[in-house]
């Protein structure tokens, strides 16, 4: 019976249906940090940002936690950026983004979408496909974001396993954002790395123009 036990093991994690349960790491006081990197195309030559992106939740809000996100060391074109900007904000079960509360209104949110990986419900293992709508406001479809998501394997990122799963994003309405890129993420969750190509990223205190951008992020140290 040990025997047979060991042998079907073996069998299912060679044949990829070991699965892993990641957890969005949402429970309140849990912290959080990466270092991303954004290029920027712009008909001048384009333009590069440098900053720690620190998340910390708070409070349950009923299914939704309160948390805020903060671009800490925030340099543009090698130059320090005065204050570093910081936004209260709102993520669901699942660590989507799902609203702020910041004087700037919903295009916090969409700034920050990019840069958010929204979780599973159940385990999942090489070949496994998920999805997740985030509507900003009830009944109110025409800034609905959808993330599609799709594990390709498994590699090693600074020695540590992790899924590499590939990643689409799509809003509706004009001047729709999109997005598709990479995310590496650990055994418990937690994203070690990223990289996404946005069409149409709105940055609102850099005056609102739509930009398209590469992000590349990694856990911070």
């Amino acid at each position: 019976m040990v025997l047979t036990t060991m042998v079907a093991g073996l069998l299912m994690t060679a044949s990829g249906i070991d699965k892993w349960e990641l957890k969005p790491g949402i429970e309140p006081k849990a912290k959080a940090a990466w270092a991303i990197q954004v290029d920027v195309d712009s008909p001048d030559g384009g333009h590069q940002a440098e900053f720690t992106m620190v998340r910390e939740i708070g409070d349950a809000d009923g299914a939704n936690h309160k948390a805020t996100c903060a671009w800490s060391k925030l340099l543009v074109d090698g130059g320090e950026v005065g204050e570093d900007p910081t936004w209260d904000v709102s993520f669901g079960p699942r660590g989507a983004l799902v609203g702020t509360t910041d004087m700037m209104g919903d295009d916090i949110r969409r700034m920050l979408s990019p840069m958010t990986f929204v979780y599973p419900e159940g385990a999942v293992g090489d070949g496994d496909k998920w999805t997740a709508e985030v509507r900003p406001f009830k009944g109110k479809d025409d800034l609905l974001l959808t993330y599609a998501y799709e594990v390709k394997g498994v590699e090693k990122v600074d020695g540590a396993d992790a899924l590499r799963v590939a990643a689409t994003l799509t809003e509706k309405g004009q001047d729709a954002m999109s997005a598709e890129g990479t995310w590496w993420v650990g055994k418990d969750g937690g994203v070690l790395k990223f990289q996404m190509k946005v069409t149409n990223w709105v940055v609102p205190m850099a005056g609102g123009d739509l930009m398209n951008a590469t992000m590349t992020g990694k856990t911070a140290k």
